[in-house]
Order: structure tokens, then sequence, then C-alpha cells
């Protein structure tokens, strides 16, 4: 929590919705306000409502040409079964699709939408060039 308390901006899939919640609720401890980007929460935002086929693995398999190597309710049981190996891949992964979406946004300013549209989104206010 305190590496992500100490960065510029933290860029995020659906991490307002469920990964700080789940963070703060394992550590007991409370992320402070920083700039935060969830590409999830902007889809959202520019649709103006939560809609279907904006998965991680959907859009990053559309719009960067990179899916998840499993899914989220798999990785409780790569937990308790203590196969942290396939845990660590598995997370990794994710946040690999999610730097590469967030590169890409950068660089272009949209994802694709299910039907392969560009769905533009607000990009963030960088001061220096995003790695």
């Amino acid at each position: 929590m305190e590496h992500l308390a100490s960065a510029d901006l933290l860029v995020s899939f659906n991490g307002i919705g469920f990964d700080i919640p789940a963070l703060e609720g394992y550590t007991g401890l409370t992320l402070p306000e920083i700039p935060h980007y969830d590409i999830l929460a902007e889809i959202w935002k520019t649709a103006g409502k939560k809609v279907k086929g904006y998965r991680l693995t959907e859009v990053g398999g559309r719009t960067v040409g990179r899916e998840k190597t499993g899914t989220g309710e798999h990785a409780p049981v790569l937990f308790a079964q203590g196969r942290w190996g396939e845990l660590v891949d598995y997370c990794l992964g994710d946040v690999w699709i999610t730097k590469d979406l967030f590169n890409f946004i950068l660089e272009n300013g949209y994802v694709l939408s299910p039907e392969g549209d560009e769905f533009y989104l607000e990009k963030p206010e960088l001061e220096e060039p995003f790695i």
C-alpha cells in the first residue's frame, strides 16, 4: 500500500470497483487520495453507464491483441492451493495488459468497442511521458 501511495499516477482496470477495496480490506490500510486513471471507469463514464463487452480480456484482446491467462474467480483457488507461480503469472499478465492498454490510450485516445469501433476515452494529464 505504501508503494501504491507513492505513485505519481495509479493506473488500473477496475481498480476503483475491485482492486483498491480488496487491497484495503486485506491490509486494513486505506489508500490516500492519489491521481488514479481507471480504464474501466473511463469506459463507463464515456458510455454513460455500465455496459457489457468491456472486461479486461475483451478490451485487451480487441485493442492490443493481449488476453488474460485465466479468470479472477480462479485466483483465490490458486492462492488457497499455494500455486504461487501460477498466481503471480496470472497477476503479472493483468498488469501487462493494463500497461499496454494505457499506453495505447495515451497514444491513440481510444479502445476498441465490441463492434470493433474506436471508443474514445478522456486521457489523463501527464507531466512526463509514461513508461
